[in-house]
């Protein structure tokens, strides 16, 4: 979501709802209809988001923003296909663009196809900020392909950009777990939390 706070959003849906109903539609920026538009798909409210997003195409006509909120429209309705093409479209128009790189991905894992989520991830690496949270992604994806080896890689590396993810190293353990390297994980814990004494995702998995 953008950087709307709780009670903000509300009272903007409230606007927005309103100027429907009166079929009034004021001028409302970029940002403010993609509150709005995120608020529905997150709802699950597709025919609302529509009726968002054709109002806000309508005031911003070419906002790659709405463009790829378009997209995660369609991927809502499980139009995976379309929703593909909307975002390859995207990436013509925003080459590096690793939002566009990231919904590619998430729509290829709905479908099962997760060498093609890994790719797409890789790609979004280049120029997102939050690479911990992409190398979980990564390793989420290759836990669904039971390839451990390269799931636990990609959360060490999580983990070398981020300590303080939490959830990322309680993955760690999981996977560790499950592939019944308990040895390593100790290890590794042990270093880890050597240099990260606070971190008390690590003291619980490490007990």
């Amino acid at each position: 979501m953008t950087a709307f706070e709780n009670e903000n959003i509300r009272e903007l849906l409230q606007r927005f709802e309103s100027s429907v109903k009166n079929g009034q539609m004021p001028f409302y920026d970029v940002e403010e209809f993609e509150a709005i538009i995120d608020h529905y798909l997150q709802e699950g409210a597709y025919g609302k988001a529509e009726r968002a997003l054709e109002s806000a195409v309508a005031q911003h006509p070419g906002e790659t923003a709405l463009i790829l909120r378009k997209a995660q429209l369609s991927a809502g309705r499980k139009h995976y296909r379309k929703a593909i093409e909307i975002l390859e479209q995207l990436e013509r128009l925003e080459p590096g663009d690793s939002d566009i790189y990231r919904n590619k991905a998430a729509i290829h894992s709905q479908t099962g196809e997760h060498e093609k989520a890994i790719e797409e991830l890789y790609k979004a690496l280049r120029q997102a900020e939050d690479r911990d949270e992409i190398y979980s992604q990564i390793a989420f994806e290759y836990e669904n392909l039971g390839q451990y080896d390269q799931a636990l890689s990609n959360l060490k590396k999580a983990l070398e950009s981020n300590p303080e993810n939490e959830s990322t190293l309680l993955e760690l353990s999981f996977c560790f777990e499950l592939t019944d390297r308990m040895d390593e994980a100790v290890e590794y814990l042990t270093a880890f939390l050597d240099k990260y004494p606070y971190a008390q995702a690590g003291w619980f998995s490490l007990g």
